[in-house]
């Protein structure tokens, strides 16, 4: 029997009972997705959870989507790892500020899934926070400013491979790898209409010179987090066997650092699909 409990700081649920996606017929798929549209993050211990069990799970999400130099073939896996021991890890380690995965890409990404594999005895830390919560704590001189502009979000593939991403990197430095979007600051679902703040890490704006715009970006982020107690997160210290769904779109997500001489893989799965 699948059960969920609240998670004591406003963001997401627990949910017990759920011990693998290939042990589960299409009804209870069904209720996971059902879960996960109305708590927007879900957290799950799973002793033993398969590269199919995570396929199949993230496929009743939407399509697994592997896009720019990190191609996975989704038939010969369902996902990539996130790793600072595999040859094939992708971001193993450093800090990443608050961010939404795939802003530069016309379709971001709506669900991320992870599963911890193995995690530095001293611990690792990843921090989830609500894009809705974070626009209601502005006042509304704040959210009238962010209503105004666009960022530019690119990501530029050879550069993070080469390990020279910068932030506020300027986009004429960009290499032909870079994918890259403007997106709204102060984002509407389109079927609610709750206004959510994208506050991804930008390259460029519209609405503000660039200086301006570097100025608020970092007031904006500064706010918030003297206002972190008023907005729904969750800051988990992952354990092997975690298993985080969320959805991309409406939580923003961040990596505290890590003692990178030990050793931490997580399995991801990204996936595009309806937004609900």
């Amino acid at each position: 029997m699948i059960t969920t409990e609240a998670l004591p700081d406003g963001l997401g649920v627990r949910v017990r009972g759920f011990t693998g996606a290939s042990t589960l017929d299409d009804g209870a798929l069904g209720e996971i997705r059902a879960i996960f549209d109305e708590h927007q993050l879900m957290l799950c211990s799973i002793d033993d959870f398969s590269d199919e069990d995570q396929r199949r799970l993230a496929s009743a999400l939407g399509e697994i989507t592997f896009r720019g130099s990190y191609d996975v073939d989704p038939a010969q896996a369902g996902a990539q790892f996130v790793s600072n021991t595999r040859g094939d890890g992708i971001l193993g380690t450093g800090r990443l500020a608050f961010h939404h995965d795939h802003l530069f890409y016309e379709r971001p990404l709506t669900a991320l899934m992870l599963y911890a594999i193995e995690i530095p005895a001293s611990g690792s830390v990843t921090c989830f926070r609500s894009a809705a919560d974070c626009y209601t704590a502005l006042t509304p001189e704040l959210r009238a400013r962010a209503d105004a502009v666009e960022l530019l979000h690119l990501y530029d593939y050879d550069k993070v491979n080469a390990g020279l991403y910068k932030p506020f990197a300027d986009p004429a430095t960009a290499t032909a790898s870079a994918v890259l979007d403007y997106k709204p600051l102060a984002w509407r679902h389109p079927v609610s209409g709750t206004p959510m703040l994208w506050l991804s890490p930008p390259e460029g704006f519209r609405g503000l010179e660039r200086d301006d715009g570097i100025a608020f970006f970092n007031d904006l982020s500064g706010y918030l987090e003297d206002h972190a107690e008023e907005i729904g997160h969750l800051d988990h210290a992952w354990t092997p066997g975690d298993l985080i769904v969320w959805n991309n779109l409406t939580v923003a997500h961040a990596r505290r650092p890590f003692d990178k001489s030990q050793p931490r893989t997580l399995r991801r799965t990204p996936v595009v699909g309806e937004v609900r």
